[in-house]
């Protein structure tokens, strides 16, 4: 696999030059450009976004945990939140809960413990101050249900 190195030496650039094309940056000639996604292009290259996590600190993905996904109510819900993500170009990851409420606390901080930049709720328990660490961290939303013990959205 391809690594933003190998694309550098492939168009003859630096490394902050191949992400400044991959970024879209409007200080990067026609000319070096073409080069770098020729290079792209030719080695297959694809971003690691793991990497791109590690050095923004932030994931560029939303998470929605819900009771049900099969449930008709659920899936608008999920449904319109990807149609936003996708305007967006943000990727979105869904979790089902089920009604049990053991296993909301684990299931909704594997998705924090990614770093996502938001969070979209549907509680099943009647506790959410687990919450309170990610408060001032991460963006939450909650659906259909209040949040019980802590203050948000």
């Amino acid at each position: 696999m391809a690594t933003m190195r190998d694309v550098a030496q492939r168009a003859g650039v630096s490394a902050k030059t191949v992400s400044r094309v991959l970024r879209n940056d409007r200080y990067v000639s026609d000319g070096v450009r073409e080069r770098v996604n020729a290079a792209v292009n030719d080695l297959q290259y694809v971003p690691n976004m793991l990497a791109v996590t590690f050095r923004s600190g932030r994931d560029a993905a939303i998470g929605i945990a819900v009771p049900d996904i099969a449930d008709p109510f659920f899936a608008q819900v999920v449904q319109a939140v990807e149609i936003q993500a996708r305007a967006r170009q943000t990727a979105v990851i869904v979790t089902s809960l089920g009604y049990d409420a053991d296993y909301e606390q684990s299931a909704v901080e594997a998705l924090l413990q990614r770093r996502v930049l938001g969070l979209i709720c549907c509680p099943v328990s009647s506790d959410q101050s687990y919450l309170r660490p990610w408060l001032e961290r991460t963006a939450m939303v909650f659906v259909d249900r209040a949040p019980a013990r802590i203050v948000a959205d």
